[in-house]
């Protein structure tokens, strides 16, 4: 919820910030002004099949679900919202990678 609160207390200053004449006849919100990041994580993007992870894992697909939200809200004030979600879950596909060896098209590989 302090992303919504803080978002919504500073609305004003951020629509100014994208609103803000940069002197060569651009505007703020073309040099990225007027932006609020929200850092979410990669459990929100998948089931969660442990029972330890169900609770953390549903409220980060709400603060995903919050920069939805949010990014329509402030559409009007030209203000964007982004989430960013760390975490890699892509070690298999790396491992697969590192080890095999794939010829330009990756239409055949070979261990």
């Amino acid at each position: 919820m302090a992303h919504y609160f803080l978002s919504v207390a500073i609305l004003d200053l951020l629509a100014k910030a994208a609103d803000m004449d940069m002197g060569d006849g651009s505007k703020g919100k073309d040099h990225g002004r007027g932006v609020v990041v929200i850092t979410s994580s990669i459990a929100s993007l998948h089931y969660a099949t442990n029972v330890d992870m169900m609770s953390y894992a549903s409220t980060k697909a709400a603060t995903d679900h919050l920069v939805g939200l949010l990014a329509a809200k402030y559409a009007r004030w030209y203000v964007r919202v982004v989430g960013i979600n760390p975490g890699c879950e892509c070690f298999s596909f790396f491992k697969f990678w590192l080890t095999t060896s794939c010829n330009a098209d990756l239409r055949s590989c070979t261990k």
